[in-house]
Formats: structure tokens, C-alpha cells, sequence
């Protein structure tokens, strides 16, 4: 059995009924092997490096999405491995990230800074071999922005809003010299779903299907947002 104290630096391990402190120490060799075994693990760690929050056990399962049971499990092994402070707050332990260990300040804050840059990347890369003007907005639908949908083989859905005064064929033509590099470099294949400014208020304004349901679950890449078009 194993209890911790609530400063993230020492685990105690009961041996014969004796409480013996021990401090959190690491294995220099394959490291992530026992860290990264769950996928709960993952979306634990990679909440609290992107909101540096302290929240409780219930508190963080709500906010990742995963039962409270799997989420106690994953930040008392995690706590283990020091990279997750506890601190008691009256009956409440509070856990937090640990920004000093050394795996989180040099190899996970940046690892998953640099994944939260792939929407960039993606947008960098469509944008790239436009001369003209750019889209006045440019938006991501799909199962890539369902979690419980997506594939990895799942294409890059991207509505593409232009100006009335844009020339689609040269637009189309321009845009789709950017597929090559994408699937390049993602493995996905780009679906390019361009409209004119006035085409898509009209649809938007029947109510469109498609256009509904993209308006419901979507992330803007560039430009203006759907409601402000």
C-alpha cells in the first residue's frame, strides 16, 4: 500500500504495518513507459500543462471527461512519479502540476505546446500558396474536432468563406497546391469546401443542413468567426 504526503516529493509505502517515507524519484531509462501506459494519463497531464490548474479529483474528472475512479487512479500513479502535487485543503486534496520535475519544464510542457500548434501548422500550410487575397474566413468541421468521431486517416474538412469579388477557379486552383504538402506532412487528405460571401449568407439564412451542423461543432482557423461573417 502506498500513501503520499502533500507536497509531491516523498510516496510512503506501508512494509509490515510500518509507514516508511521514501522520496519520488525517477527511472532515467524509458521513463514514459509507465506513465504513459493509460490513455487517462494523457489527458490528465496534458489538462493541467495547458491550464496549470488546482482542482480536486471530481474537479478534474469533470474537466477532462473521464469517470472520477480512472481520474483518482491516474493522479495518485502520476503523483507517484512526482510529476502531480497533492496539497490537503480540509477534507479536499487539491492536485496540481509539478513544474519543476524535469520531465514536465523539458520534455512535456514543450511536447504538448507544439501540439496545440498543429491547427496553426494546418492553417499555415493551406494559406501558403495564395497570392490573392486571403479568405475572409477559414473553418475546420468534421470528425478532425469530434474526439469520439475522428480517425487518423479522417480528412482536413475546411470551409473556406470568400470575397464576392474572388476568383473561385483561380482561388481553387492556388489553394489546391497546398494538398501535396499536407498530406506530406499530416498523412490526411485535404476536402476544400469554398464559397463565395453571398452564397454562404444565402445558405446559412435557409438554414442549410451542413451549414447548421457545422455552425453547432467547428473550429475557426483563420479570419472571422461563423456569426460575425
Amino acid at each position: 500500500m502506498t500513501k503520499h504526503d502533500f507536497n509531491g516529493n516523498y510516496s510512503y509505502h506501508m512494509v509490515n504495518n510500518l509507514s516508511i517515507k521514501r522520496r519520488v524519484t525517477i527511472k532515467l531509462v524509458n521513463p514514459f513507459n509507465n506513465i504513459f501506459d493509460q490513455f487517462s494519463k494523457l489527458k490528465v497531464l496534458r489538462f493541467l500543462i495547458r491550464t496549470e490548474a488546482e482542482l480536486s479529483g471530481r474537479e478534474m474528472a469533470r474537466a477532462v471527461g473521464i469517470s472520477h475512479v480512472i481520474c483518482s487512479r491516474s493522479l495518485q500513479e502520476l503523483s507517484q512519479h512526482g510529476l502531480v502535487k497533492m496539497r490537503k485543503v480540509g477534507r479536499s486534496i487539491l492536485y496540481s502540476l509539478n513544474k519543476e520535475h524535469i520531465l514536465v519544464d523539458e520534455i512535456l510542457a514543450p511536447l504538448f505546446k507544439k501540439e496545440k500548434m498543429l491547427f496553426l501548422s494546418l492553417t499555415r500550410a493551406i494559406l501558403a500558396p495564395l497570392s490573392g487575397p486571403k479568405p475572409i474566413s477559414m473553418i475546420l468541421y468534421g470528425s478532425q474536432i469530434d474526439e469520439k468521431r475522428v480517425r487518423p486517416d479522417s480528412d482536413f474538412d475546411i470551409l473556406c468563406i470568400i470575397p464576392d469579388q474572388t476568383n473561385v477557379k483561380k482561388f481553387k486552383g492556388e489553394i489546391s497546391r497546398s494538398e501535396a504538402q499536407i498530406e506530406r506532412k499530416f498523412g490526411n487528405c485535404l476536402s476544400l469546401l469554398v464559397m463565395k460571401r453571398s452564397e454562404f449568407l444565402k445558405r446559412k439564412k435557409k438554414r442549410e443542413p451542413l451549414l447548421f451542423e457545422i455552425e453547432e461543432q467547428h473550429r475557426l482557423l483563420f479570419g472571422k468567426s461563423f456569426k460575425e461573417i
